[in-house]
């Protein structure tokens, strides 16, 4: 290649390069649209019973304070997949208790993508699965919503409310 075709070629690439910097705005890293927001660096959580605690928490505190859209985005991509995020507002609103204080008490891990997290709610005890996916912690969803994949907010209501649960 000739010196002036080489010159050519290089003040071409720094013409791209300019132009296309200068037509794009920096944007925060963000993680693609099909996973949500993790209360995690973008490094990923750690794969430690403390994480899974914290993200557990974290999807309980939104579900207390009615936060039902925040709360779906810390569901396995399984639950995101198969219920809409409108379908599982709606399904909340109707159907789930608010205001209740729910902390975690401590858990174990089965493996390292998999934790089981202890929650106290007004002296109950109860537990939850958190599986690690996409670099964080997610909520499994429980029998319930895994049974009524596909459905939208009515049918959720329904079905919730033929097993008297709902509004009851």
């Amino acid at each position: 290649m000739g010196n002036r075709r080489w010159r050519r070629v290089t003040i071409a690439v720094c013409a791209v390069l300019i132009a296309g910097a200068c037509h794009s705005a920096p944007r925060p890293i963000t993680p693609a649209p099909s996973t949500p927001s993790a209360t995690s660096a973008s490094a990923g959580a750690p794969k430690d019973l403390a994480a899974a605690t914290a993200a557990a928490q974290e999807k309980a505190d939104r579900h207390t304070s009615g936060d039902f859209a925040g709360e779906w985005l810390l569901f396995t991509k399984d639950l995101r997949d198969n219920i809409s995020q409108q379908s599982f507002v709606e399904f909340s609103q109707k159907c789930s208790p608010t205001g209740l204080t729910m902390k975690a008490s401590g858990g174990r891990m089965d493996s390292p993508e998999r934790a089981v997290i202890h929650f106290d709610t007004m002296g109950v005890t109860h537990a939850v699965t958190m599986i690690y996916e996409y670099g964080g912690w997610y909520k499994e969803p429980d029998e319930f919503l895994q049974a009524n994949f596909g459905k939208n907010g009515d049918e959720l209501i329904a079905v919730d409310q033929a097993a008297g649960h709902c509004g009851q």
